[in-house]
């Protein structure tokens, strides 16, 4: 009960009433306890526990007379009886009731425990009513008289007993009599200011609930354990549940959210130990089974004399539409953050007035800056590039003209303040202008466009020699076209010599050597494209083996001696006498350097000066091949290696040439872990081509040259050989070809039928053609190698494939040997020399 009274003490706190009524109760001289309907002791003042030797603990929820007693040893005690009737009719009238004095005899300590003492007592009882004139309190006044009844017995045994001090008695009795008017009367103030300081107790507290009640917050009170003690009606609107007596955890697993309800204790907690303000925002679920955002706030109140905190005073206001709102913005914030962290983008902002900067790292690292120096706005002036200087700064004054008001975009160039790198910046910005329409702030963005600026720039030289590649290769076209009709123009006129009557045989031999080195000039271009279309593919595998370089340079000076010869070239040889040992492919090597050789027979002058010379280097083997031609610009120079690449040619395109044979010489010598270079001084002045190979040393166990093709036997005669084509002109010359060497030849253009006459002939060599119709030449080669009347002839392929995946085909299909046409009748000669007659 006294936690009723001092509820309402704080209620007039909480409400600005000056009077502070729990200390007023309790500062009161005369003994008083409130009572509820129930006749609990709710409250009790210190003047009733001073006279009555009590505790307040041990009063307080208990009974009146389960804590005050008659007393059992006297069996004429009536005070239970005499006050609970008075209590009872103060409850059914609603009025006042003052008792005559009791006997009413109460336990209290002595020496030897707890006995009881006999007392008088004077009550009143007094109701405390509600709006509704409900009695909803009694408060019980008393006087302790008991000095007043001993005098008062004494003094009526006194006056049996003393006769000659009646007078004296009758005085006594009369200043009783006063006295106890006296204290009837006080009795009864004191009984009038309780019930005038009740009611306005009640008065306060309404005033309190009806402001509580009128407000959209859920306000409520807890104890300094934090047990509820009042909520107004917003909580049981919200929640659904009535006023909760609940301890705050119990309270909080109810009703707040369970991922918010560590969060709120441990603030409760903290602001119960320290007294601080309670603060928290947390969900709490409605009557609906909804949860909706609140901001919790609560203040303690601290007892006047104690500086012990009573109660709490609490608000609980709903945010929710706030708390969406701002995880609404805080989700377009991120999802803006990232967009412009994956677009790598820096935000920046510049006070006009102050000519200050906002430049996060990103931005700083643009201008070759680190991350933690200070920057004005003279940092930006001066780190952008001089030459893009004027025009960014004209840009970012007319984005601060209030006149102009236009969108800052520019493109520039900054050169690191620290580092000096050079980088490129794509910035936009806008001015904000006051009400004055001065500009004080221009705020935007930049952007690295290193990056780009160099891919563009990688773009446009690439598109550069995309064009030169199509130039050049718009000339090889050309060229190859030139190439191709030199040759077939004296083959077509040799044919129609030969279809002419009465050709002697001089004339016959002279047109057949022409056909055979137009023939060979047409397989030499051909040669060269395939091999640069392998190579540049990485199809070409090499045959390596200890080579010596000198060996290489005799075979490829034999192979262009003709050449040399016709155009009456001076060849001059420097070979060092130093071992030149090399590991690689012979034929390869020969190539290379026959191509190099028939470069500088090429573009010299007839009767000009050529020199290869060889040379020791370290680990390396020097081969220079050096002319006194026509020489090279510095484009040339640069570009020498590149395909189809080709100096200017006269209008009769002379020189002949594809613009393959450098092409293939560099990527062969890659392939052998070699370089290829060229230099000249101009056009006119000459040219020299350097290959450097890999030297191999004496002490290397690989060490020791191998001629792959030194030791062929004799061609052998007589052979039984069946050729099979369906280009009837190519199978006649073919078989003509071998019958003047000495074989038995069959043709045969259709597979199936060959198939029967290697039956019948049982032939020891076939030469078969893969393009075939029907069955390709792939496929009859299986069946003639399946065929168990065969007596498994040499199979020799003569096709116009000669890719690395033709030759893969032919050996998987059975051949022995892959020749490509036109066939090297060299080649062919070697390889049935090693087959021996029947």
């Amino acid at each position: 009960m006294a936690g009723i009274v001092n509820m309402g003490s704080h209620f007039h706190s909480s409400t600005q009433v000056g009077l502070d009524f729990s200390a007023l109760f309790d500062a009161t001289l005369s003994p008083s306890l409130v009572l509820d309907t129930e006749l609990t002791i709710i409250s009790v003042n210190q003047a009733y526990l001073q006279a009555t030797k009590s505790v307040r603990e041990n009063l307080l929820g208990r009974n009146i007379f389960e804590a005050f007693p008659d007393n059992p040893d006297d069996p004429g005690a009536s005070g239970v009886t005499n006050l609970e009737a008075s209590l009872r009719r103060v409850l059914r009238t609603r009025r006042a009731d003052t008792m005559a004095i009791q006997k009413y005899d109460i336990l209290v300590p002595g020496t030897d425990g707890m006995h009881f003492e006999e007392r008088y007592w004077s009550p009143t009882n007094t109701p405390v009513l509600n709006a509704e004139g409900e009695v909803t309190y009694i408060l019980h006044h008393v006087e302790d008289v008991s000095e007043f009844v001993k005098t008062r017995d004494s003094t009526a045994h006194m006056a049996s007993t003393i006769d000659d001090r009646s007078f004296e008695i009758e005085i006594a009795n009369s200043r009783l009599r006063e006295a106890n008017e006296t204290l009837e009367q006080r009795v009864a103030a004191r009984t009038e200011a309780h019930r005038l300081a009740e009611e306005k107790l009640r008065i306060s507290e309404l005033r309190f609930r009806l402001m509580a009640d009128s407000i959209p917050q859920i306000v409520w009170i807890i104890d300094d354990s934090g047990r509820g003690v009042y909520f107004n009606k917003q909580w049981s609107a919200y929640t659904g549940i009535a006023t909760d007596s609940s301890l705050p955890d119990e309270i909080s697993q109810e009703f707040v959210h369970p991922d918010d309800h560590a969060a709120t204790m441990q603030a409760w907690e903290l602001a119960r130990k320290t007294g601080k303000s309670f603060s928290v925002e947390h969900r709490i679920r409605s009557a609906s089974g909804e949860y909706r955002w609140f901001l919790v706030r609560a203040e303690a109140y601290q007892d006047p004399q104690s500086g012990q905190i009573a109660m709490w005073f609490g608000t609980s206001t709903d945010v929710h539409d706030r708390k969406l709102a701002e995880a609404a913005l805080s989700a377009r914030e991120e999802q803006l953050r990232l967009a412009i962290d994956a677009a790598d983008v820096g935000e920046w902002d510049v006070d006009v007035a102050s000519e200050t900067m906002h430049w996060p790292a990103r931005v700083k690292a643009m201008f070759g800056i680190s991350a933690d120096r200070p920057v004005t706005l003279a940092d930006f002036y001066d780190g952008v590039h001089p030459e893009d200087r004027e025009r960014t700064l004209a840009s970012f004054a007319a984005a601060a003209d209030p006149r102009l008001r236009v969108q800052y975009d520019a493109e520039y160039r900054t050169v690191g303040k620290e580092d000096g790198v050079l980088r490129w910046v794509a910035a936009k910005g806008r001015g904000l202008f006051n009400e004055s329409g001065e500009c004080i702030r221009i705020i935007g963005t930049a952007l690295d466009i290193s990056e780009r600026k160099l891919n563009e720039q990688a773009l446009r030289e690439s598109g550069e020699r995309l064009r030169q590649a199509d130039r050049r290769k718009d000339e090889f076209l050309a060229m190859l076209a030139h190439e191709l009709r030199n040759p077939l123009a004296p083959i077509s006129a040799a044919a129609e010599l030969l279809q002419m009557v009465k050709l002697d045989e001089e004339r016959v031999r002279r047109t057949s050597q022409i056909i055979g080195r137009q023939v060979k000039h047409m397989t030499s271009l051909v040669d060269d494209l395939l091999d640069v279309s392998r190579v540049t593919r990485g199809l070409v595998e090499l045959d390596n083996a200890p080579l010596d370089v000198s060996h290489i340079v005799a075979d490829a000076v034999e192979q262009l001696t003709p050449l040399i010869r016709a155009r009456r070239h001076h060849l001059e040889l420097r070979l060092t006498p130093d071992a030149t040992m090399v590991r690689g492919d012979r034929k390869r090597l020969i190539q290379v350097l026959a191509n190099l050789l028939n470069n500088a027979a090429k573009y010299t002058h007839e009767g000009g000066n050529i020199q290869l010379r060889t040379s020791v280097r370290d680990a390396h083997v020097l081969i220079e091949v050096s002319d006194n031609g026509i020489g090279m610009a510095p484009e040339l120079v640069a570009r020498a290696f590149d395909l189809f690449a080709q100096a200017e040619r006269s209008s009769d395109r002379s020189s002949g040439g594809l613009g393959l044979g450098l092409a293939l010489v560099k990527s062969l010598v890659e392939l052998h872990d070699g370089t290829a270079t060229c230099e000249s001084t101009g056009i006119g002045k000459g040219s020299k081509f350097s290959i450097c190979l890999p030297r191999l040393h004496p002490q290397d166990d690989r060490y020791g040259e191998r001629h792959a093709g030194d030791g062929l036997p004799e061609q052998a005669q007589g052979l039984r050989i069946m050729v099979v084509d369906d280009n009837v002109d190519a199978a006649a010359m073919l078989a003509m070809l071998l019958e003047a060497s000495g074989h038995q030849v069959v043709v045969e253009h259709d597979s199936r039928r060959a198939l029967a006459r290697a039956r019948e002939e049982l032939p020891q060599v076939c030469l078969l053609d893969i393009g075939l119709p029907e069955i390709d030449g792939n496929e009859l080669a299986q069946q003639l190698r399946a065929d168990a009347g065969s007596a498994r002839p040499v199979l020799i392929a003569v096709t116009g494939y000669g890719q690395e995946k033709d030759l893969e085909r032919s050996r998987a299909a059975g051949f022995d040997h892959h020749l490509v046409k036109p066939v090297d009748t060299k080649a062919l000669a070697a390889i049935l020399a090693t087959i021996s007659p029947a």
